[in-house]
Order: C-alpha cells, then structure tokens, then sequence
C-alpha cells in the first residue's frame, strides 16, 4: 500500500498537468538520448538495432546514450553511438549527469522504463527535461509525448524496438544486433581456440540470478554428457572445476567472453546476455529458460534467441535445473548434423 501510495503521490507532483499538443517531426530532431541506465547488457545488445537504424536513416541525429558501467562496454566502437555518459547509481553523481544532459538541450529522449515511473525515474526524466520524450505503455502519463503500446509480456523485444522505429517514421527495419570487437579481444579468443581439428563448445552455466542459474551438480551431469562428443569446453562457471577437456576464460573483461563466444562452434547457456551475444554471430546455440508457463511474463517469448541457428529449451519445472539433459544431448546431435 505504501509502496503504491508513493507511486501514485510521485505521479502527482511530477507528471505534467496535461500532455504536449507538439507534433513530433524528425526533420527537427537534431539529438536523441537512449536511456540504458538499467546497465544490463543483453538489453543494450538488443538496443543496438536503435542506434544503427535511426543514424542511418537521420544521419544527421547525434546519439547519446545513458548507461551503466556494465552495460557500456557494448558500446565500444559502435560507430553508430555519438556519446556515452556513464550513470553510477548516486545520487549526486547522478544529478550532475542529469544536469549536462539537460545542457545538450535533447530533442527525444527514449525510455525503456516498462512499469509505473518511481520518484527518482521521474525526477531524472525532469531535470533532463528533453523536447519529447518516448515511453513504452505509458499512455496514462503526461509527461510522455508518445507512448508505445505493445504487449511487452509476450511480444519479442526486438518486435518492440521495431514499433519504436516505426514511431519514429523508420519503416524498413534491420533487427540484426552489433558488437565491434576490438583486436586484442579478437587474437585473445584465436589464442585460446587454436586448434581447427578440435570442437569447441562455451558452455555458460550461470547469471546475474541465482534462480536461473545451474547448480553444481546439473553441470556436473551435463559435462559428463559434453565430454562424450570430445569436445573442448570452455566453462564459464560460477564454480571451479577440473578437466583436461575444459578452459576457463579470462572474466576481467565481459569483451573476452564475447570474442570466445564468436569463435567456439557452439554455445550452450542458460538464459542470459550470452544468448544475444551468440545471436549476433549467428551462432549454434542450445539456450535453456526456466519453465514460464504459468507465468504472465514470457521470458522465453519476449527474450528468445530469435534467429535460426538457435535451439530454445525450457526446464520442466520452474527450477531451470529441471531441464532435460536429455533433451540437451538431443539438440546437439541436431546442431552437429
């Protein structure tokens, strides 16, 4: 109750008294700010459609984008991103961001925010106080300009960006995904996978959440299944373990796992940014979700790998340890052949 009291009190003291009657026309657009200050990186892989397709069809628009320290190293050599500025979860950090931002006098501001505004998301949207700002389902505030109404609990997320676009009068829409590695990346991975006689599987076996990630014993079952096929692993693992058979990646940098992941021949994760990662290499890829049937949310619908090469699977129970490994077993022997 208090919770919602807040909300709704917050609502009350930010959100304008009535909406802007201004049209918006891209011929005027000369910034737009992406907010990705949620700083998670599967989401800033999929964002990345955004920033190609709108500099490529108003090149003419510079780019910014707000991020976290995570999530930013996405944006490494992306041509198509103008700045970045770095959000770092303080308040008065933060403030100061906020204040340049509103400084560069933005144009649009794009809002990824799913749910009910809090304080502070409105109190960040107010100082930056952008021309027009975009939002997804958020037809009840006034504060946005344009709302994008979509059914986010199913629909694909690319599916959403590509509505985004559409708001933004961008028709023919590209939903392919962009990283631009940097060399160092690249002759690490092709130091570790050097040998083209040898198969190399990256078997991910956890996330940021506990609850999709795989206990000790699952990936102990599923390695003795992996180390029938010969293969060489490269085990990215929350837990020490010993094999001639396994590598364990260098983790200082999530850039180095990207680059192992583009040169293993397969991928097998739990749902994860990995997933999205494989996608834009177009890679093999075994990616298993936790059972959301019963759930109003389809992370499997909304957060699927989303290309051909990929085999999407769901645990039996909600517990992704619940998964089949058989049914693992069965979608590498499709992959293979």
């Amino acid at each position: 109750m208090l919770k919602e009291f807040r909300k709704s009190l917050s609502k009350f003291i930010f959100d304008k008294k009535e909406k802007s009657k201004d049209i918006l026309d891209m011929n005027k657009i000369n910034s737009i700010l992406i907010l990705r200050d949620d700083n998670k990186i599967g989401d800033m892989i999929i964002t990345t459609i955004l920033f190609r397709e709108i500099k490529k069809t108003y090149p003419h628009i510079k780019i910014f984008v707000l991020c976290g320290n995570a999530n930013k190293i996405i944006l490494e050599n992306n041509p198509y991103v103008d700045e970045v500025f770095i959000s770092h979860n303080e308040f008065f950090k933060d403030l100061s961001i906020y204040k340049k931002l509103r400084k560069q006098k933005i144009d649009l501001l794009i809002d990824f925010w799913l749910f009910r505004p809090k304080p502070k998301h409105f109190f960040k949207l107010r100082t930056i106080n952008p021309k027009f700002l975009l939002g997804i389902c958020k037809q009840k505030y006034n504060i946005y300009d344009i709302s994008v109404n979509v059914d986010y609990n199913t629909e694909h997320m690319s599916k959403i960006y590509t509505e985004i676009l559409h708001h933004l009068y961008i028709k023919d829409v590209n939903t392919n995904y962009d990283i631009f590695l940097d060399k160092k990346y690249e002759d690490y991975a092709k130091s570790v996978i050097k040998n083209s006689n040898e198969k190399y599987i990256f078997f991910n076996t956890h996330s940021a959440s506990k609850d999709r990630s795989l206990s000790f014993d699952k990936i102990r079952e599923l390695l003795q299944m992996l180390y029938k096929y010969n293969f060489k692993i490269i085990l990215n693992s929350q837990y020490d373990i010993n094999n001639e058979n396994i590598i364990v990646p260098r983790k200082d940098n999530f850039l180095y796992i990207i680059a192992l992941v583009k040169y293993s021949d397969t991928i097998l994760t739990i749902n994860t940014s990995i997933i999205h990662v494989a996608n834009v290499f177009d890679k093999k890829l075994i990616a298993v979700y936790n059972n959301d049937t019963m759930n109003e949310e389809k992370i499997s619908q909304v957060w699927a790998p989303n290309y051909n090469n990929a085999i999407q699977l769901l645990s039996k129970k909600r517990d992704i340890n619940s998964v089949d490994t058989t049914e693992i077993e069965e979608s590498i022997n499709k992959l293979l052949n």
